[in-house]
């Protein structure tokens, strides 16, 4: 019982566990909204950037950079662009992001950061 709530709890989170340890749910979520912090004051005004550009310039692991990027975008913080369009780590395109400046609010509207 208690296990079927502690993966409800962990499916409702902005984190991704993919093992069976059960999570400091506190200082993960504290260090996920650290490196969320982290990327969008690395964004602000640098244009369209790769998930490698933005990992090797924060130093974080690449799957802290896609959870981040992909909360962040579903926020209305980010913005991913439509098509492949920049070199990425291994030579071949892949997608880019850059700050938008504004963030979906409670009500569904956007507002300005």
């Amino acid at each position: 019982m208690l296990q079927n709530l502690i993966k409800e709890y962990q499916n409702n989170l902005e984190m991704y566990y993919n093992t069976n340890q059960t999570p400091d749910i506190k200082a993960a979520n504290k260090a996920t909204e650290h490196q969320e912090k982290m990327l969008l004051s690395y964004m602000r005004g640098k244009g369209w950037l790769t998930q490698y550009e933005i990992r090797s310039a924060l130093n974080l692991p690449p799957q802290s950079v896609s959870r981040a990027c992909r909360n962040l975008t579903k926020q209305g913080k980010l913005e991913k662009s439509d098509r492949v369009n920049k070199a990425g780590e291994y030579g071949k395109n892949v997608h880019t992001w850059r700050f938008t400046g504004m963030k979906i609010g409670n009500n569904n509207q956007l507002e300005i950061l």
